[in-house]
């Protein structure tokens, strides 16, 4: 049987049993859609201040990574492994850049450390009131102040080489040990509806911003603000997790 005669599940042991290069060109651009539509999700998280065809290509990296590395064997849909792959790898080369100045890093380095302090002395989730004012800013302010390090709870929480060991959590936790994923879910699984519900339409259903503030009925800027305080709050929770 030719390979355009086989089912994609045929192709793909096809591929892995023979390290066909034929057969990895056909299904990276099978899969070329899904680089797009990764990039068109962290794009607006970067200011625009890097080149949307440079994130293309290093996404396309990612894309070929996914291919190579991919564990039929696993109980898991290429496209979920492939766009953790193509973050991953977009990520990587922004930090390799040094994309980002030390006063940026400051500045998130304050808002996670008072979250991971005020959630200690709550017992929960402290609210963007409760953090403006610990602050001494006003709510409006803190908002724009979490506008200004948006980006930063992706990098961060792709620093992990993402293997595709157990993904019975999600894309957020895959890469890390079981200890540090069950920290991460557990905050996951506490955090209130809304934030749940963005986290898992973002991650999950593959929605842009824009489209998730169509279904919650809010603007785009509030959904990214909401987004960033939800990583920063998984980022504190895994810095105390690891001692830091």
């Amino acid at each position: 049987m030719r390979p355009n005669d086989l089912s994609e599940e045929q192709l793909w042991k096809l591929y892995k049993n023979t390290d066909d290069k034929s057969i990895e060109k056909r299904l990276i651009e099978r899969y070329l859609p899904i680089v797009k539509s990764v990039v068109n999700q962290v794009y607006p998280l970067l200011y625009g201040n890097v080149d949307k065809e440079d994130l293309e290509s290093y996404g396309i990296f990612g894309l070929i990574d996914a291919v190579r590395k991919f564990d039929l064997k696993k109980n898991v849909r290429f496209e979920n492994y492939a766009r953790i792959r193509i973050r991953g790898a977009i990520f990587d080369n922004i930090r390799t850049l040094s994309w980002f100045p030390r006063s940026f890093m400051d500045k998130v380095k304050r808002i996670e450390g008072l979250y991971q302090k005020k959630e200690q002395e709550l017992g929960r989730i402290p609210t963007d009131e409760e953090m403006a004012e610990e602050l001494g800013v006003s709510v409006d302010k803190f908002r724009k102040m979490l506008a200004e390090v948006r980006g930063i709870g992706l990098v961060s929480l792709e620093e992990r080489e993402w293997e595709a060991k157990d993904l019975k959590y999600d894309p957020l936790t895959i890469s890390l040990d079981e200890s540090l994923r069950d920290v991460l879910k557990e905050t996951i699984d506490n955090l209130p509806e809304r934030e749940r519900y963005i986290i898992s339409l973002y991650y999950y259903e593959g929605l842009s911003f824009k489209e998730i503030a169509k279904v919650l009925g809010l603007s785009e800027s509030r959904i990214s603000q909401i987004h960033t305080k939800t990583l920063l709050l998984l980022r504190s929770r895994l810095n105390e997790a690891l001692g830091g």
